[in-house]
């Protein structure tokens, strides 16, 4: 003779939750202060204009005329929009012209950010934009008519900013060569490329 009992056994269940809220970072970063340029009378060229804007011993000079006319022909501003955007326009100018241009960047978000390049887009000429990752000279073709028009020295290197940092000043040169149009209006765009970094410097690359 066989004897089978059956047994069942309750569990009771409870839960333990674990809410969690991310509250994310922002970024933002703008020009701020006022931004600044050489050209404020007699216009600005190059002590040698035969040579490249990069070599260190070719640096700007008030420009002459040996007929003795006025020499404050081009002008020159630079404002900020209210977007935070550096607004610069250059009226009049030629080649042999020349300046310079100050300009803060200040970190207005809560993460640090790099700077991971600097873009230079000739609107009239996309196709001839370079992008550049620090201290650089550059020739650029603003109008598309297969000659280098414009040459340019960026004179800062790309650091990361942190929130609240003191801002940062960038400054480069323009020169207007020989091949540059007459009477035509040319638009150069400048595009600093920021992306959130660690504290480290390091910008992040996907796994």
């Amino acid at each position: 003779m066989s004897l089978s009992t059956g047994l069942a056994f309750g569990h009771w269940h409870d839960l333990v939750n674990v809410n969690m809220n991310v509250d994310t970072g922002n970024t933002c970063m703008q020009i701020v202060g006022t931004p600044t340029q050489q050209d404020v009378g007699p216009d600005w060229t190059l002590k040698n204009d035969s040579l490249p804007l990069n070599v260190a011993t070719n640096y700007l000079v008030l420009a002459t005329c040996p007929g003795g006319c006025s020499t404050d022909i081009g002008n020159c501003s630079a404002t900020i929009d209210s977007n935070g955007n550096l607004i610069i326009v250059m009226q009049n100018v030629y080649p042999t012209y020349a300046n310079k241009f100050d300009f803060d960047v200040y970190n207005c978000g809560t993460v640090p950010m790099a700077a991971t390049n600097v873009t230079f887009l000739p609107v009239n000429n996309t196709a001839g934009s370079v992008t550049i990752a620090g201290k650089a000279y550059l020739q650029l073709d603003l109008n598309g008519d297969g000659k280098n028009d414009t040459e340019i020295v960026w004179g800062n290197a790309l650091t990361p900013i942190c929130p609240g940092d003191i801002p940062t000043d960038f400054s480069f040169y323009i020169h207007f060569l020989e091949p540059i149009p007459q009477h035509v209006t040319l638009v150069l765009e400048i595009h600093l490329n920021y992306e959130n970094c660690e504290p480290n410097g390091v910008v992040p690359t996907p796994d």
